[in-house]
This record gives C-alpha cells, structure tokens and sequence, in this order.
C-alpha cells in the first residue's frame, strides 16, 4: 500500500440554494461569493459614485472558454464601461442559464471596490456541469 501525503487536500463540489461551497479534507466550508448584506452596500456604492469596470473574471470554469461567458454579458459589465447594478443582475442571469454551469445568482458574485481610482473587479462564480462526451 501506498501512504498519502498529509497535505492532500480533496475538494468536493456541491449546490446548494444556488450558493456554492468547498470543503476541505479538514471538513472546513469554503463559499464562493459574497452575502446580501455584504454585496448590495458595495454593488449600490459602485453605481452611486459611477465606477469604471476594471476587470470581470469567470471563477470555477474548468472547460468552458472565456469568451463563450464573455458573449452572454450585456452593456455595462464589459471592462471599461460604467458600473451599473441592472447589467451585473442581467449579465448574471444570462449565464446562470447557460446549459454547461449550474444555475448562480447574484450571491455567487464577488467584487472588489478601488476607491482611489473608482474602478470596479467583478468575480463570478460558476461550476461546470460534468461534460458529456
């Protein structure tokens, strides 16, 4: 028999109510996303004060190019466009209806403020449905 390393760290994936979560072979939880309470504050800030968007990353996409998410956001969540709250909840809806990721919503989008510079980075959250072949 073989001996495993200490630091193997098993991931498994789970959905549950369209928020997803790691865990770890200690059994410590990992969400990714943030809370209402924590994102509304910050998305309703980033609309007020007309942040740029600086930056939009897909997180989680093991096989799915870019481009294909990229495709399905609307005006205003491209980089260089003015932040709004209604093109984030559109763009988010449109690819949680994507046939190759698990439904998400706005709770699997985490986003980070630069006050100084007023710019906006956009995380979205998905995880691959299994591939079919």
């Amino acid at each position: 028999m073989s001996k495993t390393s200490p630091l193997l760290l098993v991931l498994v994936l789970f959905s549950t109510a369209s928020s997803f979560h790691a865990q770890t072979g200690a059994g410590e939880p990992y969400k990714c996303g943030f809370t209402k309470e924590v994102l509304d504050p910050l998305v309703d800030e980033a609309e007020r004060k007309q942040f740029n968007v600086r930056r939009v990353e897909i997180a989680g996409s093991a096989y799915t190019r870019d481009r294909a998410f990229r495709k399905r956001m609307v005006v205003g969540m491209t980089e260089g466009d003015i932040f709004t709250r209604a093109a984030l909840e559109r763009s988010v809806r449109n690819i949680g209806k994507m046939k190759e990721v698990y439904p998400i919503t706005l709770q699997d989008v985490e986003v980070r403020l630069n006050r100084e510079d007023k710019v906006i980075d956009v995380v979205i959250c998905v995880i691959q449905k299994p591939r079919l072949l």
